[in-house]
């Protein structure tokens, strides 16, 4: 039904203090009623922020369509700042592990390599290799640049034949022999360590 341009007729049934009736009125506006006099707006009786641009001369559809699309407007922006926060979150990190290669007569038996968004690289693996290597000989090559200062560690445990107590280098890109060599007809080493980016 349209509701526009109609009269409004109300019946008011009277009585006395002593509840007995006193009769009926009728009462019906003398001129039609517009939807203009009887609506009210969305935002009647708030004040509208600044940032929803409401203009005196905009209908309600329109202040309901900028309403809606500053909420819509919001969430996006908020969705994609989460998903920014998630991405750069300390604790996440890229497995690089399919970028690091072995040296010469090297086999890679495990490669976990990691790096985290706060550019700290994790670095854990397993390696098999025969013959005695020299100092300074490549193990593995690939890893990120560290900072420029070699990083010393210790094998975290060895088996097979031979003397493994030397230290390894991390030098720019490459895992290391230390500066002793070491000595071993076949073996498996396996080492852990966590170094900076630059």
């Amino acid at each position: 039904a349209n509701w526009n341009n109609v009269r409004i007729q109300q019946t008011i049934t009277t009585q006395s203090a002593t509840g007995a009736a006193c009769g009926t009125v009728v009462y019906e506006t003398p001129t039609p009623f517009l939807l203009t006099d009887v609506s009210l707006s969305w935002f009647y009786g708030t004040t509208p922020p600044a940032c929803l641009n409401l203009l005196s001369t905009d209908t309600e559809i329109e202040k309901k369509d900028k309403l809606m699309n500053k909420i819509c407007s919001i969430d996006t922006a908020l969705a994609a700042t989460n998903v920014t926060v998630a991405a750069n979150a300390p604790g996440q990190y890229t497995d690089i592990s399919g970028a690091v290669t072995a040296g010469v007569g090297i086999t890679i038996v495990r490669n976990d390599v990691r790096l985290y968004n706060d550019n700290t690289v994790y670095v854990s693996m397993l390696l098999n290799f025969s013959g005695s290597k020299a100092a300074d000989f490549t193990l593995a090559s690939g890893l990120p640049s560290n900072t420029g200062e070699p990083v010393v560690m210790f094998l975290a445990f060895e088996y097979g034949g031979g003397n493994f107590n030397r230290p390894l280098c991390l030098n720019f890109n490459d895992i290391r022999v230390g500066a002793t060599a070491t000595d071993a007809a076949s073996a498996t080493m396996q080492f852990t360590f966590m170094y900076k980016t630059t």
